[in-house]
């Protein structure tokens, strides 16, 4: 009896296609930072560590579920004042959603975590924002929400939590 070769690469791009194997879709994760607090706390180490856990939950959530993850750089607003209105949001989301595409993305989710706090101590995650595009249907929004943490100081919610929840939300909404 003879044995058949396969190749290897062949057999790893099929697990690779939608439909045929481990692979549910590529997706894009960004996220814009809104700080709300005094200019010097704009580099705390809980505003780091908490978007860095956030965006680590989704995508490992995510890579579970068979997706190909990437991410791309978001901007840093330091009040809620600077953020751009409706018609600059909209460019900025189309310019993000052709990034996605151009990256071979099926899926933009689009993040703004919104930070408060007077003092290293009081600093909180206090809502997240998110829309999520498929960006291959003629950029169709499929969601467009938002989730507003009621924390009291000085308990934090941390970022896994926050992406537990936003994960929870969109999986209810059967999203992904």
């Amino acid at each position: 009896m003879k044995i058949q070769k396969f190749p290897l690469g062949l057999v790893i791009l099929l697990l690779l296609i939608p439909g045929f194997g481990l692979h549910a879709g590529t997706v894009m994760i960004s996220y814009d930072l809104v700080l709300n607090v005094h200019s010097e706390l704009i580099s705390s180490r809980y505003i780091r560590e908490t978007s860095v856990d956030v965006e680590s939950g989704i995508m490992d959530d995510l890579f579970d579920k068979g997706h190909i993850v990437f991410n791309a750089p978001g901007e840093i607003y330091e009040d809620g004042s600077q953020l751009p209105g409706e018609a600059e949001t909209q460019s900025l989301l189309a310019r993000r959603s052709r990034i996605a595409r151009e990256g071979g993305a099926d899926t933009l989710i689009y993040l703004r975590l919104f930070f408060d706090g007077q003092n290293e101590s009081s600093i909180q995650l206090t809502s997240l924002e998110y829309e999520i595009i498929r960006v291959r249907d003629a950029l169709a929004t499929l969601a467009d929400s938002s989730i507003e943490y009621e924390v009291e100081p000085p308990l934090q919610i941390n970022g896994y939590e926050a992406s537990r929840i936003f994960l929870n939300r969109i999986a209810s909404a059967s999203l992904f």
